[in-house]
């Protein structure tokens, strides 16, 4: 049966510009071992955030792990984590 579960990511604080260290401002309720799990996020940038998730989530025993993003600015990733749905791939600019 699907459910909806929200974890809060944050790696910009109040910058445009990641830091790098991600802080897990609210975190999942549900246990996500066995299931399969979908991630939506508003934009895949550095990456360093979606991959974080994913680890975590993978960590958890989660069976399979998909990602889906509104934006994707490929010039600007730096890990090898890929968006398996991208509604809008973007130029490298403020967004």
């Amino acid at each position: 049966e699907p459910q909806l579960d929200f974890m809060t990511l944050a790696s910009y604080g109040m910058s445009t510009v990641s830091s790098g260290s991600i802080e897990v401002v609210r975190d999942l309720k549900e246990p996500v071992a066995g299931r399969d799990v979908l991630i939506i996020d508003d934009i895949l940038e550095s990456g360093r955030t979606l991959d974080y998730a994913k680890r975590v989530l993978s960590e958890r025993a989660a069976r399979s792990i998909r990602i889906a993003v509104l934006l994707e600015k490929p010039g600007k990733l730096i890990t090898n984590i890929r968006a398996d749905y991208v509604g809008f791939t973007v130029p490298d600019a403020f967004v």
